[in-house]
């Protein structure tokens, strides 16, 4: 079982960047991924992707990514030795290709 959360942008940060750069001093050991996906509505969106290592229990794969205006973070957590979480990981990633960008 696995929790996915879709967040927008906290107020007291300026841009994406500076979003990621909390998200890595938050958690120093995560693994860090960068990867481009199509999104139906916008084209490409650059992806940047922080996950727990593979040695915590519970685990996390935080996906931060910019469709329109608005930087969005897909969060999913599960048990790290949990079977579908591979399934986890192509949901969200589903989920990032069909945002629908904010004008």
């Amino acid at each position: 079982m696995a929790t996915i959360n879709v967040l927008s942008i906290p107020k007291n940060y300026e841009d994406l960047a500076r979003w990621i750069w909390v998200g890595r001093k938050n958690v120093p050991d995560a693994t860090e991924t960068k990867f481009t996906v199509v999104n139906e509505a916008s084209g490409k969106i650059e992806i940047v992707c922080l996950a727990s290592p593979p040695s915590s229990g519970p685990a996390f794969a935080s996906y931060f990514f910019q469709p329109g205006r608005t930087p969005l973070v897909v969060e999913i957590a599960y048990r790290a030795q949990d079977p579908k979480k591979d399934d986890y990981r192509a949901a969200a990633q589903w989920m990032i290709e069909r945002a629908v960008p904010t004008r």
